[in-house]
């Protein structure tokens, strides 16, 4: 069932909303009050990302949270515990006409499925809503439950850990959880809290002796907002899937790479202007000359670091790389295979909001239906015949990049060592030579007696040029990793076209095998090589030498 569905232009951040199904008629104004409030904030300190409240509507804190949301223009998706027939049966006829009303007015509207009790329902609610919200709202006083599904178990886990989605685990799975804001929530019938209607923030730790869990989803949700700030700029129209935003992400990423590039080699250019005239003699304004290039040098540094060009483009590379992933397994029928439990999983800070983008994306662009779901789906095929031709190309040019840099960086040092060798060698020639038995009268040459300065000059600083020009190209050569990057492409070459006739022999010449599982591991290759290739880069940061 879909109602209302408005389109979104970048990724949202997902607010979860559980609570109370007994609040107190005449507390519900100052409930919604706190709600608004925390919405408003959100709003005002992430403007370029939207919000979407998901909840599961059930009676009382949920309903009263969807109207608020609504009524501000927030999208709200319902994740219901039953289909919606069984699920009126829960409410009362007050209730069940707020219920109505509401669930007409909802961006989207889906059922757990599930065919168990109704505790299965709602446990099944509850984890949905715990997982895929990036902030959960809990209408809650405080105590705990009594049993699986209820607000508490909703915080329980948030602050605890949930088992991955994916399959079941030892260690619970703490999904880049945000914050818990636990707005202390009367209930009918029940003494009132002392401090009801406060707003608590309870900020999950990964670890016993976590203290970094604010700081860093603050930076995560932080870096969603620039990113989305970024791709509106790029985008010419509403995002309907996920290919659509992982077209938009990739034009994103190619425009900041170029930025970072362009940036790159004017740093590296100006640094190597810049250290020439600190060798070479400029005359009466040689010091402000001097000054002034190496001021340009670092002014074009800092802008790039400030800007954060480098970053901003190998992230929006990776998620990139994260959508088509996980729209190459929707395509193929992986309904069970999502990218954000299985992807860049070491990186537990500043990276974590590439997590958070892929699961609020594939929870609101993945909506869409592929038809003919297969692991023989064209954009299946397309995706790894695309990286087929791609790791070929790349690989070929970071090798030639690689053989280029290391071909100038020997031919200015020759050429320094020459200039340098022959400057020298007419002096010694003019000068003669008094050094032992190596002594010799000088040979008069014209040109050298009347050019002595000149000589003198050039006997030094050209292989003192070469020498920081050859240690700059090595430096950016280094940085950008071409060597790596070319081992790193032919390797996933060989890969993507191993799958590629694999999955060739399986439909056309009838051999064994499961397509479905080459697709599958495929994409994990993929996954793996790509936060390889991330981790590397942000290890090399911009700057002009490196130790």
């Amino acid at each position: 069932m879909v109602a209302m569905k408005p389109a979104f232009d970048a990724v949202p951040l997902v607010i979860g909303v559980v609570g109370h199904r007994d609040v107190p008629r005449e507390d519900e104004g100052a409930l919604r009050e706190q709600f608004a409030s925390a919405l408003a904030r959100l709003q005002r300190e992430h403007p370029f990302t939207p919000l979407l409240v998901l909840t599961a509507l059930a009676a009382g804190a949920d309903i009263l949270a969807a109207e608020e949301a609504v009524e501000r223009g927030v999208a709200v998706m319902a994740y219901l515990p039953f289909a919606v027939e069984r699920y009126e049966q829960d409410f009362s006829p007050p209730e069940r006409g707020r219920f109505t009303k509401i669930l007409q007015k909802c961006w989207k509207v889906s059922v757990a499925g599930s065919m168990g009790n109704a505790e299965d329902g709602y446990v099944a609610a509850a984890s949905y809503i715990a997982y895929h919200s990036q902030i959960l709202i809990a209408f809650w006083d405080g105590k705990p439950g009594q049993g699986p599904g209820g607000t508490s178990h909703a915080v329980a886990m948030r602050t605890m850990g949930i088992s991955n989605v994916q399959r079941s685990a030892i260690v619970p799975y703490v999904p880049d959880i945000g914050p818990v804001y636990h707005i202390v929530t009367p209930r009918e019938g029940q003494p009132r809290p002392a401090d009801a209607f406060t707003v608590r923030e309870i900020h999950p730790r990964r670890f016993s002796s976590d203290r970094r869990g604010e700081r860093d989803f603050r930076a995560a949700i932080g870096r969603l907002d620039t990113y989305n700030r970024d791709i509106q700029r790029a985008a010419q129209s509403h995002i309907e899937g996920l290919a659509d935003l992982m077209k938009i992400t990739d034009e994103a990423a190619n425009r900041l790479q170029h930025e970072s590039v362009l940036f790159m080699r004017f740093i590296y250019a100006f640094g190597f202007i810049a250290g020439a005239a600190q060798i070479v003699e400029l005359g009466p304004a040689g010091v402000a000359i001097k000054a002034g290039l190496l001021f340009v040098a670092f002014a074009f540094f800092a802008f790039a670091r400030k800007n954060d060009y480098e970053n901003r483009y190998q992230d929006y590379r990776a998620l990139a790389e994260g959508l088509r992933v996980q729209q190459a397994w929707r395509c193929a029928g992986l309904r069970d295979r999502v990218v954000d439990a299985s992807y860049l999983r070491m990186q537990q800070s500043e990276l974590q909001w590439i997590r958070l983008a892929l699961r609020a994306a594939s929870l609101i662009f993945g909506v869409r239906q592929v038809e003919a779901e297969s692991p023989h789906h064209p954009q299946c095929l397309e995706w790894i015949r695309g990286q087929w031709r791609y790791y070929y190309a790349a690989a070929r040019r970071e090798a030639k990049r690689e053989r280029l840099y290391k071909g100038v960086t020997v031919a200015a040092t020759g050429l320094g060592i020459a200039l340098s060798g022959a400057a020298g060698a007419a002096l010694m020639v003019a000068g003669g030579l008094a050094f032992g038995p190596l002594s010799w009268r000088g040979v008069p040459i014209p040109w050298v007696a009347a050019h002595n300065e000149l000589v003198a000059y050039l006997a030094t600083v050209p292989m003192a040029l070469a020498g920081l020009m050859a240690l700059l190209i090595r430096a950016f050569s280094e940085h950008e990793a071409y060597g790596e990057n070319a081992r790193r492409y032919q390797r996933m070459f060989v890969v993507f076209d191993f799958a590629l006739r694999r999955l060739h022999k399986i439909r056309n010449r009838g051999y064994a095998g499961d397509a479905a599982a080459v697709i599958g591991e495929l994409g994990h290759e993929a996954l793996t090589e790509h936060a390889d290739w991330l981790i590397l880069h942000r290890e090399r940061p911009l700057s002009v030498v490196h130790g």
